[in-house]
């Protein structure tokens, strides 16, 4: 059985189960004495973390502990040691599923650990019109815009959990042709 951690302003144990219970969870990233408890991403702070990756890579992983910090050391603010060996667990936070894709006669079913969709293709026109709303080049907005209109059918959690949403964009693109092309240098 593992030690409590006790410390102010350290997690319960019921906090700590209270964490793991809800839609986000909870992890545990802990650097040499420093312990801290972390949730994954929503979906307004995957986008901002996202922003900010078009600045670096290290202010994507500084925006996702900041936000997604639930209690603790912050022991990233300490040195930049330290805030690497962070990076380097944060970012899993994440958590990325893979995706299957299977034809069906509506489009493509999407199964994402045992959740499913079904999505129309989408179409050249559908993915211009997309990219033409989204005027300010915002993360994801093309890909938000293409699932609301490429939705047929599924687990509607899907849309919202950044575990699910973010393989399912990825899918989205995938689904876009069944044919397989190959560069031939000449």
């Amino acid at each position: 059985m593992k030690k409590q951690l006790e410390k102010p302003g350290y997690p319960t144990p019921e906090q700590i189960q209270e964490w793991k219970a809800s839609p986000l969870g909870v992890e545990h990233v802990s650097v040499d004495d420093l312990n801290d408890w972390f949730r994954r991403p929503d979906k307004r702070e995957m986008k901002l973390a996202i922003k900010q990756m078009q600045i670096s890579e290290t202010a994507f992983a500084a925006t996702l502990m900041e936000t997604c910090h639930l209690a603790g050391d912050r022991g990233w603010t300490l040195d930049d040691e330290t805030f690497f060996a962070y990076e380097s667990k944060v970012t899993e936070l994440i958590g990325l599923k893979d995706y299957e894709l299977e034809t069906v006669p509506e489009g493509v079913k999407v199964v994402i650990e045992g959740c499913h969709c079904i999505l129309k293709r989408p179409t050249r026109v559908q993915v211009e019109q997309a990219q033409q709303r989204n005027k300010k080049k915002q993360p994801f907005a093309t890909n938000e815009l293409l699932l609301e209109w490429l939705w047929v059918s599924g687990d509607e959690r899907m849309k919202n959990d950044t575990r699910y949403l973010f393989p399912l964009f990825s899918a989205i693109e995938d689904a876009k042709t069944s044919k397989l092309a190959v560069l031939k240098k000449s």
